[in-house]
């Protein structure tokens, strides 16, 4: 277990040193991030796909129901990045991150939002319904697209 001291000494020298930048072709592996200050920049075209008022769901439905739903988007979304080329690079509960590099990033990310899109109305929310008729539980979701340069 390190000291106040030793994490305030790890700070001071992250402060003061200076970083040391490189182009990359790929989205490093998380084991390859180093803690020191190193970036790897590249073109990227991020997507963002967030389930929509997932508090509500949780709050107003059963637990199990719930799980159900947030895996079904969940995996859905994660299959259709991996299908269009993205690199999932972080989750946040019911959010997926994905990076997608390139010459056609763009155009694969938007296919994907897209993707995302039909596979929430057409299969996850008439899947939902066949399962449980009783149910008015509709799912809503968004996903955003940027492209600028990326740091890991």
């Amino acid at each position: 277990m390190k000291t106040l001291s030793e994490i305030e000494s790890e700070i001071v020298q992250i402060l003061k040193t200076g970083w040391e930048r490189r182009n990359g072709q790929e989205v490093p592996e998380a084991e390859d991030v180093q803690l020191g200050n190193d970036a790897v920049e590249l073109e990227g075209t991020v997507l963002y796909a967030d389930l929509e008022d997932s508090t509500g769901l949780v709050l107003g439905y059963n637990d199990w129901f719930a799980a159900e739903v947030y895996k079904s988007y969940l995996i859905a979304a994660c299959e259709l990045i991996r299908n269009n080329s993205g690199t999932i690079t972080a989750f946040d509960g019911d959010r997926v991150m994905a990076v997608f590099i390139g010459n056609s990033r763009n155009s694969d990310a938007a296919c994907c939002a897209l993707q995302i899109n039909y596979i929430v109305e057409k299969v996850i929310n008439v899947k939902i319904k066949e399962r449980y008729k009783d149910t008015s539980y509709q799912l809503s979701q968004a996903v955003g697209i940027d492209t600028s340069v990326v740091s890991q």
